[in-house]
């Protein structure tokens, strides 16, 4: 995964969103350089070509939640939540086996290809847009949560499974946002407080 998608947000300055691909993210604001070192949870921080410093990759995500993390940069107006970003679409078609010296050890979605437009979060839905086409997901459908290694997974309650894939923003980013405004909508509705989002969404009311 890139780093960026980490580091979506400069955990010193704030800026967002990060710039740079692979094992590098850079800040056009502030012009920080983020380096994965050796240890894949260690990162070089450096400014102005400077050596700089290494430091834990769970430091620097702590600078950023305490900066007020995906919902700083999302907040409306009015104090709810309004994000956008391409993304691929794509919706599972069933279930296959996965073997491992010939016997089954598990099960995986079989996704369909995939449709490409934009996905946009709203106070109480997941909005698609894909040329003339507008697919919604209200939360009330949405059973469970899940983040891949670039993806989204949303389950519905009725078994199926809708992933999002995103080529520029980070899905640690979404996960961040939907389940921030899932929360806040289960509680709105009188339906406890969530605890749990995977492998489905379990509330303490």
């Amino acid at each position: 995964m890139p780093l960026r998608h980490l580091l979506f947000r400069c955990p010193f300055c704030g800026h967002d969103p990060m710039g740079g691909e692979a094992d590098e993210a850079v800040c056009t604001a502030c012009g920080r350089l983020y380096q994965r070192e050796g240890a894949a949870r260690s990162i070089r921080v450096s400014q102005g070509g400077a050596g700089g410093e290494v430091v834990s990759l769970q430091e620097l995500v702590g600078h950023i939640r305490a900066g007020g993390g995906a919902l700083a940069s999302a907040r409306t107006d009015r104090g709810g939540l309004s994000h956008s970003a391409p993304a691929r679409e794509r919706r599972s078609t069933g279930e296959e086996p996965a073997y491992l010296d010939g016997k089954v050890i598990g099960f995986f979605e079989r996704m369909t290809e995939g449709t490409e437009g934009t996905l946009v979060l709203r106070t109480d839905v997941l909005e698609f847009r894909h040329g003339d086409s507008v697919n919604l997901w209200p939360f009330a459908r949405v059973r469970a949560l899940q983040t891949a290694s670039a993806s989204i997974q949303i389950s519905l309650e009725d078994g199926s499974v809708v992933q999002f894939d995103f080529p520029e923003d980070s899905p640690y980013r979404w996960e961040e946002l939907l389940r921030h405004s899932l929360t806040g909508w289960f509680e709105e509705q009188g339906r406890g407080r969530i605890v749990e989002f995977s492998p489905r969404i379990t509330t303490s009311g």
